[in-house]
């Protein structure tokens, strides 16, 4: 997908009389008419308890359709609250979008609630597959570039962490550290979360501090040698070319700076 298409292939055609997307239906729908689709992160019980007050779900579910087919592209939770609660209908806007639009609209909806990384980091992959580029989704979204990124980064976490962030369990950030780490330290806080049932930041401090120790233990004890008894070849070459450097330079305002760092550079060496 080219950068110039990005507007036909992601927009999502909102018109400049300020019009916005086209809504095919706003309806009360059977439950079991929708499908039965497992959200990433489960509802709160407090969220259940609301709705519980309520009677009913207020929000409503947005779909689109494929193929005849129903597609949810936001409300997850609480669809599965209204199964919880054994609700014979929910509210439903079903909207004139194709499933990559669809995706557009998800991730532009997350920005206004809680994250939800796994959700988003599905939406960004079937963009990603269909052609678009991280600028793309990123245009088109209002996602930042470093969040699309991050998402990206947790395709990193092994399959019972990757499953623990789906359903909730670790937070957003505590999922982003951990995709950082080597598949063995990963396999340790997960053996910490099977014994404790919990994990924390620190947890993966701790283990990426262990890891980088073990690093530096195996190193051999000549890189951590006196570089200019080691080398002092490359140390004679590098004072002469700074010593160049230094009588090129002309002693102004707009030089000071660097003319500094060049004295620091020779400093270093003596």
């Amino acid at each position: 997908m080219k950068a110039t298409e990005s507007q036909t292939a992601l927009s999502l055609e909102i018109s400049e009389n300020g019009s916005g997307i086209q809504v095919i239906s706003h309806a009360e729908f059977p439950l079991a008419d929708l499908p039965a689709i497992a959200a990433s992160k489960p509802p709160s019980a407090d969220f259940i308890d609301s709705v519980r007050s309520a009677g009913r779900i207020l929000y409503p579910i947005i779909v689109i359709r494929v193929d005849g087919k129903l597609i949810i592209k936001d409300g997850l939770r609480r669809l599965a609250t209204a199964r919880i609660l054994n609700l014979a209908s929910v509210p439903v806007l079903e909207v004139k979008l194709d499933s990559l639009r669809g995706s557009v609209l998800g991730l532009l909806l997350n920005q206004v609630r809680s994250e939800n990384p796994i959700a988003e980091l599905r939406m960004v992959l079937e963009l990603l597959r269909a052609g678009a580029d991280e600028q793309m989704i990123a245009a088109a979204t209002h996602m930042p570039l470093a969040r699309i990124q991050q998402r990206l980064r947790l395709q990193e976490l092994n399959k019972e962490l990757f499953t623990l962030a789906d359903r909730g369990e670790i937070g957003v950030s505590l999922a982003q550290a951990a995709a950082k780490l080597s598949k063995a330290d990963q396999k340790k806080i997960l053996r910490r979360h099977q014994k404790t049932g919990k994990l924390t930041l620190e947890d993966v401090h701790l283990v990426r501090q262990a890891g980088a120790a073990k690093i530096v233990a195996g190193l051999p004890d000549e890189l951590f040698s006196d570089p200019k008894a080691a080398a002092p070849a490359w140390s004679a070459n590098v004072r002469k070319l700074l010593n160049d450097a230094r009588a090129l330079v002309p002693t102004t305002t707009e030089t000071a700076k660097l003319r500094e760092a060049i004295e620091a550079g020779l400093a270093a060496l003596a």
